[in-house]
């Protein structure tokens, strides 16, 4: 049998700084003391012991954060760079596009030639697939007094 320590388990409780976390270690080591001391023999009160751990973890545990489709950010993250290089005096008409792609690619993580071939077939948006981020991406640019936003009517 474990022999259980109050003192050491406060201890490991006063490591962290999350109030959450500190909570879910506590949860924790009372569904293992019920499930090796008091209950023991009993399998089914084992069980509800951890399931009502694991609620609590979920409970406590922070929100997933929405992920959206890689694909469709690929356009308008390539957009979003090429009109930052334009606004710099850097763009598609005074540099090489390869050039110009390999940077994009450095900022946004996407391959260098999907980069290109977007960039060479042009940028068109459907309301549908990218309209949801973009509004996301020009409520930004406002916020930051841009001179400029990416029009999702517009074909590049």
């Amino acid at each position: 049998m474990n022999h259980f320590n109050f003192t050491e388990l406060m201890c490991k409780v006063d490591t962290f700084n999350d109030l959450n976390t500190k909570q879910l270690l506590l949860y924790e080591a009372r569904a293992i003391y019920e499930q090796t001391v008091l209950y023991a023999d009993d399998y089914l009160k084992q069980v509800e012991s951890a399931l009502i751990y694991f609620q609590k973890v979920n409970e406590l545990s922070p929100p997933m954060e929405e992920v959206r489709p890689k694909s469709n950010n690929l356009k308008i993250a390539t957009c979003l760079v090429f009109e930052l290089l334009n606004l710099a005096g850097k763009g598609k008409q005074i540099n090489d596009l390869t050039t110009l792609s390999w940077l994009a690619s450095i900022i946004t993580g996407f391959s260098k030639d999907h980069i290109l071939n977007t960039v060479q077939k042009g940028f068109y948006f459907s309301k549908r697939h990218h309209g949801i981020i973009i509004q996301e991406v020009n409520d930004v640019l406002q916020r930051l007094q841009m001179p400029f936003v990416i029009d999702i009517t517009k074909k590049n």
